[in-house]
């Protein structure tokens, strides 16, 4: 993925700053995931009616980020008071520590004076699938598929392992296999193999399993990669107690393994044999 290089002052606050807590008249009940692309209320830490105002997008190379923040207070009567002075530009990240958030209401949006979208996020050709890639990798493969799909219309090529692995993710194994089995007639890559490998030792299809983690560690020159693969196969061969299979994948992952983590710790064949 290229990386995009912001052209403001990046600030990196720590998410303390954003600190849940009690507020009497608002309420924080949105996870951050949940509202991208909208206009949300987080909490000042230490007061009870000042608030920061700002926007939630996915960037390309900070992912979940609030931006384009500006302090409001609300008063006793829940009158929003924005404070459009103070506004400032900025890049905060968000992760699993971020709290609740509150999103804003259309009419709130309105009332504020806010355009519908902020002026901040730069779209990019590809956003579909910017933002199906942060879901996935903050382990949200639902929300990552929506996105993913338009990317695949658009570009199969590019969307191609990230929309499988989304769907392996959310075992919907079976669409990862078709999927895949359709882009690899025409693009050879090690991940789409090993993705591939993965759903069909899902579904109980062993021998194909087989058959396309060898493809992919012939493909592959990075010997990490080829250790995952056998260390999965020699999982799944050690778990059926096919004490052949177990050993060939089982000698496989040490050959490919740099380090010794690499190497599949679950016993060895006679613990299989003992277990009939």
């Amino acid at each position: 993925m290229k990386k995009a290089v912001s052209i403001v002052l990046l600030f990196i606050f720590s998410n303390s700053l954003l600190a849940q807590s009690k507020q009497p008249n608002i309420q924080f009940d949105t996870d951050y995931f949940k509202a991208v692309d909208h206009w949300v209320v987080v909490p000042e830490v230490g007061t009870e009616n000042k608030f920061l105002l700002g926007y939630i997008y996915i960037d390309e190379v900070t992912g979940f980020t609030f931006t384009e923040s500006f302090p409001i207070e609300i008063t006793p009567r829940g009158k929003w008071m924005r404070k459009a002075s103070e506004s400032i530009i900025l890049k905060r990240h968000l992760d699993k520590s971020t709290p609740l958030v509150l999103l804003v209401s259309t009419g709130k949006i309105r009332e504020l004076k806010l355009p519908k979208k902020s002026r901040w996020p730069n779209h990019e050709k590809d956003d579909h699938w910017i933002k199906g890639f942060h879901f996935n990798a903050i382990g949200k493969s639902e929300f990552a598929i929506p996105y993913l799909k338009i990317a695949y219309r658009k570009n199969p090529r590019n969307a191609a392992f990230e929309l499988a692995y989304a769907y392996n993710a959310t075992d919907q194994f079976e669409k990862a296999v078709t999927l895949l089995s359709d882009v690899l007639k025409y693009k050879k890559d090690v991940v789409l193999f090993r993705e591939l490998g993965y759903a069909l030792m899902k579904k109980g299809a062993f021998d194909d399993a087989e058959k396309a983690y060898e493809n992919g560690i012939q493909l592959s020159n990075d010997n990490s990669q080829k250790a995952e693969m056998a260390v999965d196969m020699a999982k799944q061969f050690f778990q059926l107690r096919d004490t052949i299979k177990f050993e060939k994948w089982l000698s496989r992952s040490k050959k490919f393994a740099k380090k010794e983590e690499f190497i599949l710790k679950i016993g060895d064949a006679s613990e299989i044999k003992n277990s009939k």
